[in-house]
């Protein structure tokens, strides 16, 4: 129960390289170095409840090399029910981790390069909607110096202007965060998201191909809407998708 070895068989010597005389009496844990998927606590509260743990652990063999294995614990009684040991059994899972860590990184790379292919034809509408700001900042700034030319000076039609200009420039540099994040190729970030919120940040992305396909866009945000768990880019890229699909479906329809 203290994770002392007290059993090691061939098997083990082929896969982790230690000898059994070499291996007996270490703590499994810091022979292995062994890399859990959860607290090593979390997991003997769930081997003590049931008497078994399964999961996927990452050890390191002798020369350094790191093996996935697929580990099975059963916990051991004595006639009086009171724990003494644990069977561990580990089986080489390390292809097969491997192959699902290529996979995840190939589906990570398809998602990226759809990403940009979509950015790619909406760009009309990424410039409209980044201009936008900047345009009402440039006005904002033209008719404050025209109002501190005044004799006397409108201050106060000033200090009007100049949070217009903050706030529009606040609102384009939001643009500009929200096209980098989409456009940023990482891995998934899951948190807890409003889906109203994630909706009504990519809308604008697509604003000005409606406008162009002459689709009218009616959002109805759900009253009440449970939090989710989720990757904000890629709800946003479903989203974009959904939309843009939608545009091209309705290209025949008439006015």
């Amino acid at each position: 129960m203290d994770s002392v070895i007290t059993y090691w068989n061939r098997a083990a010597t082929e896969l982790y390289g230690w000898p059994a005389q070499y291996a007996l009496g270490k703590v499994s844990h810091q022979l292995t170095r062994t890399k859990f998927p959860e607290p090593l606590a979390t997991i003997m509260t769930e081997l003590m409840r049931t008497d078994r743990w399964e999961g996927d652990l990452v050890h390191a063999t002798r020369d350094g090399a790191e093996v996935t294995v697929s580990s099975r614990w059963s916990l051991q009684r004595d006639r009086d029910g009171r724990p003494v040991s644990v069977l561990e059994t580990n089986t080489d899972c390390t292809a097969r981790a491997q192959t699902e860590k290529a996979l995840q990184e190939a589906r990570a790379n398809l998602a990226h390069a759809t990403r940009i292919s979509t950015l790619g034809e909406l760009t009309a509408s990424i410039a409209h909607e980044v201009n936008q700001p900047l345009a009402a900042v440039m006005t904002s700034a033209d008719a404050g110096l025209r109002w501190l030319d005044r004799d006397p000076p409108q201050l106060n039609e000033v200090r009007r202007l100049v949070r217009r200009v903050i706030e529009n420039t606040a609102r384009a540099g939001e643009v500009i965060k929200r096209l980098r994040a989409l456009s940023k190729k990482a891995d998934p970030q899951r948190a807890r998201l409003n889906l109203n919120d994630v909706v009504s940040e990519t809308l604008p992305l697509v604003r000005r191909e409606l406008a162009h396909a002459r689709v009218q866009l009616c959002v109805q945000p759900a009253a009440n809407l449970a939090d989710v768990q989720g990757d904000r880019i890629q709800l946003q890229q479903v989203i974009i998708n959904l939309v843009v699909n939608a545009i091209q479906a309705m290209a025949s329809v008439g006015c």
